[in-house]
């Protein structure tokens, strides 16, 4: 059961990894796309957001290692 337990965590931290770099992915074209300097500014924040819960996944702890 632990073993279950531990390999359904690690498909779901994977599934958030993945949805992530999509996501992050997605915020990329979208600023590349993108002229209006207020929503870049909150593109760029949520990207940022989002690239500091990857690293903390793929290594916890990692977001006192980057300094994003």
């Amino acid at each position: 059961l632990k073993n279950y337990q531990l390999g359904h965590q690690e498909y779901q931290r994977q599934q958030r990894i993945n949805a992530l770099d999509a996501e992050i992915s997605r915020l990329d074209h979208q600023l590349d796309a993108n002229l209006d300097k207020d929503n870049a500014k909150r593109i760029r924040e949520r990207r940022k957001q989002l690239a500091r819960e990857r690293a903390s996944l793929i290594s916890p702890g990692a977001n006192y290692y980057f300094n994003f």
